[in-house]
Parts: structure tokens; C-alpha cells; sequence
């Protein structure tokens, strides 16, 4: 579950922290630039990428994973460690969210988990 405070919580397990700053992408501008320059952030930050259902990571010095999100929120599907200067989509996909390589594995996502943003 994503709320706008910040906080990230997942179903795993007790020892991992499960706090990491969530960042609403929403305007052309935001939605264009993503993680773009941002790359020493990427560990504690996941970027929501509003109207979205594509990424590339052009410009981008480091892989990123991507978890793709239909308009209820649920993860349609996962890419784990998208190098730079590559692309992915996904059809039916609403929304995507863009995080530090690694952390799909990490914070245990699967297909089907649901995501909500609450003010």
C-alpha cells in the first residue's frame, strides 16, 4: 500500500524496513524526466508514474525495475533490472512505478499485488 506520507507498505518480512519516499509524477514534465538525474536517490525513493504504460531509460546511467499498474492499481507486470537506454510497455497498463534495481526481489512483488495512494 502507497500513501501520500511516504509510506510503503508490503508483505514483507519483519527484518526488511518497508518505508520509501513516494513521488506522484503526474504533469508531461514530471512523467518525462522520472528518475532522470536521479539515479544516487533511487534506494529510498519509487517514483508513480501517472497515465503512463511505457518507460525508456535513455540518458540514465543505472537499471532500474518497474512494476506496471492496470487503473484498479494491481500489478499487471514486473521488469526487474532495465538497463539504460532501453524501453518497456505494457498493454492495459495505467500507471507504472519506477524503482532502484533490485527492489522488486526485495520488497517480495508479485502480479496481482494491489497499490492504493491515499491523501
Amino acid at each position: 500500500m502507497i500513501t501520500r506520507d511516504g509510506t510503503f507498505i508490503t508483505t514483507a518480512s519483519e527484518d526488511q524496513d518497508p518505508s520509501v519516499k513516494v513521488f506522484v509524477c503526474e504533469s508531461s514534465f514530471q512523467r518525462l524526466r522520472g528518475l532522470l538525474g536521479r539515479e544516487e536517490l533511487l534506494s529510498e525513493m519509487l517514483f508513480w508514474i501517472r497515465s503512463c504504460s511505457s518507460v525508456h531509460t535513455c540518458f540514465m546511467r543505472v537499471a532500474i525495475d518497474l512494476a506496471y499498474l492496470d487503473k484498479h492499481q494491481n500489478i499487471l507486470k514486473l521488469v526487474s533490472g532495465l538497463r539504460p537506454w532501453k524501453f518497456s510497455g505494457c498493454v492495459g497498463a495505467s500507471s507504472v512505478l519506477e524503482l532502484a534495481e533490485g527492489a522488486v526481489g526485495k520488497l517480495g512483488l508479485s502480479i496481482g499485488d494491489s497499490f492504493r495512494c491515499e491523501n
